[in-house]
């Protein structure tokens, strides 16, 4: 597998070698990720790349999608949904008619431990020798015994680069840290049922999570903050609770004279998600208030700050929205 910290590039980094690689070689490559955002996200890379096959490939190539009403395994690069993937289990032959499949790729790939996902990707692998490449900024898993699964699949990252080592070099901007205190949440109580699963999860449960988004003098404290210091922080990119948090205090920010604010989760339509994060890409947005889809391949390289209203014991969250 590859180990690139979040912001680090492994998206255009892995396609830059497969493209020459393999689709320049007459091999096709089947992209493997459980969103599909992130697949419209190589999508655009892909097109981005294609000057690296003008002479190799002078007839061009050619990308095709399978997932959702899309059923095209016959693209010089497939790009698959992993639940795709899982449910309908296209066999390695299939993958090779016309052009013999090279290699297979899973982006995200902690999300690999999933039985389905696996099952359908080790069908595909057989027992020839064909190689899979997994990409991640956090080669681990929270749940018991999910790490250990992970590297019996993927086996040791073979390229590895950590966020210091992409600071040091200048390709990572070095992160300014600063802790709210606040004192709206001073008085709230944690029971010991709480304390018990919190510790079982090694996280804060949904719960209380819950609790906390529905607390409005929190989340009018978190506002008031970040307007104060507004010119400092700039284009933001918020983590919420959950998904009636991003809603409220997205809505809260929005109600403030010439600051433009939505939310971004998964209870909205794909093409509202892709509109709305393209007008925070494209600058028409001040503050996007996100829950559980910009923790992965997120890619808004202008953004000024992360802003976590989602508090968190675990590392993961942190790692991955640093890198946004």
């Amino acid at each position: 597998g590859s180990t690139t910290a979040a912001g680090g590039g492994k998206t255009r980094t892995s396609l830059d070698w497969l493209m020459s690689r393999f689709v320049a070689r007459g091999q096709r490559v089947l992209w493997v990720t459980h969103r599909v955002d992130l697949l419209d996200q190589a999508h655009e890379e892909i097109r981005g790349l294609g000057w690296l096959l003008r002479s190799s490939r002078p007839q061009g190539f050619t990308v095709s999608r399978y997932q959702g009403g899309h059923d095209d395994l016959s693209g010089d690069v497939v790009l698959a949904s992993a639940a795709t993937l899982a449910r309908r289990q296209p066999t390695r032959q299939a993958l090779s008619r016309g052009t013999n499949l090279g290699i297979v790729v899973y982006d995200e790939a902690h999300r690999a431990v999933a039985k389905g996902t696996w099952r359908a990707i080790t069908k595909i692998l057989g027992r020839a020798e064909l190689p899979f490449l997994g990409l991640t900024a956090t080669p681990f898993r929270t749940e018991r015994g999910g790490t250990a699964v992970l590297n019996e699949q993927l086996g040791g990252p073979i390229y590895e680069r950590t966020f210091k080592e992409l600071v040091d070099v200048g390709f990572l901007a070095r992160p300014v840290f600063f802790h709210q205190q606040l004192r709206s949440t001073e008085a709230f109580v944690v029971t010991p049922k709480d304390r018990a699963e919190i510790g079982r999860l090694q996280d804060l449960t949904p719960g209380v999570l819950g609790r906390l988004a529905r607390e409005p003098r929190r989340n009018h404290e978190i506002v008031e903050h970040w307007l104060r210091g507004r010119l400092s922080y700039g284009k933001t990119l918020a983590f919420a609770c959950n998904v009636e948090h991003a809603d409220s205090l997205a809505k809260m920010f929005a109600q403030h004279p010439g600051v433009r604010a939505t939310s971004l989760h998964s209870d909205l339509p794909t093409a509202e998600r892709s509109r709305r994060l393209a007008a925070f890409r494209d600058g028409a947005l001040d503050v996007l208030v996100n829950v559980g889809i910009l923790t992965e391949g997120a890619n808004v390289p202008d953004t000024r700050t992360v802003l976590m209203a989602r508090p968190t014991m675990s590392t993961s969250p942190v790692r991955r929205g640093r890198g946004a």
